[in-house]
């Protein structure tokens, strides 16, 4: 009876993990293709995740923020 219990509770743990770690990877993807363009990006840590854009420190009246990174 208790390694039955004990077994049973274990396999509820996995599926909600499982579940868990599904919710999470979706959420990322969409969240991927909802962000901003790299022009409306306002802070380097934003800017360089991002593998299309490239953080631009700021020169004479030209405030520091993100910019299209060039193609390669």
């Amino acid at each position: 009876m208790i390694k039955t219990t004990v077994g049973m509770v274990s396999i509820a743990t996995a599926l909600l993990l499982a579940a868990s770690f599904a919710h999470v990877s979706a959420q990322t993807k969409q969240s991927d293709r909802q962000s901003p363009a790299c022009t409306q990006l306002k802070e380097e840590f934003a800017c360089r995740g991002r593998s299309d854009c490239r953080w631009v420190e700021a020169s004479g009246k030209k405030k520091a923020g993100c910019a299209k990174a060039a193609k390669k």
